[in-house]
């Protein structure tokens, strides 16, 4: 059996109430898009475009809210901050909190998958309830198309790297 090593009282009880605030988001999502006369028809009959669309928009916006420098300054509000001071250089020393409500969110915006979920709850309904935001989500989804074309040609550039860093070391063996 394998053991895990946790933080007595880390977190379970506000991430089980952020679970149910999650819930709640769906819920609300669909009160609205009901009352606000957005036909079911529109929701079950969502084409391969959309949602190819609409998946790349999440996972644009799940990487900048995770990992983009740019969206650094919205991590870095539930983060502890603490300059240091070496060879005359200041650094930004990012220390997660030990609880409390900005460690929940530390912890969430430190999960791809957690804020993919979000991200994809607020993608879908904001798309159906107001049409209008449709270039928004293109945007963000050229945006995450060149980003995971970016990302797969790095990666067949480090496996390229790796196998001939491999061959070198095997044929330097055999002479």
């Amino acid at each position: 059996m394998k053991h895990t090593r946790k933080e007595k009282g880390s977190g379970n009880l506000l991430s089980f109430l952020l679970s149910i605030v999650f819930f709640g988001v769906i819920v609300l999502g669909m009160y609205l898009l009901y009352a606000w006369d957005v036909g079911l028809e529109d929701l079950t009959d969502v084409s391969v475009f959309e949602i190819v669309l609409l998946s790349l928009a999440v996972f644009r916006l799940q990487r900048l809210l995770v990992y983009d420098k740019v969206a650094q300054y919205i991590r870095d509000l539930f983060l502890d901050l603490k300059e240091e001071k070496e060879d005359g250089i200041v650094y930004v020393v990012r220390t997660k909190p030990t609880k409390g409500l900005r460690r929940l969110f530390s912890d969430l915006f430190d999960c791809p998958w957690c804020i993919g979920v979000w991200a994809a709850v607020f993608t879908v309904f904001l798309y159906f309830l107001f049409p209008w935001t449709w270039p928004f989500w293109l945007i963000l989804a050229i945006a995450g198309a060149s980003s995971f074309l970016m990302l797969s040609i790095n990666m067949i550039g480090w496996i390229a790297e790796r196998n001939k860093q491999k061959a070198k070391k095997h044929g330097g063996e055999r002479q």
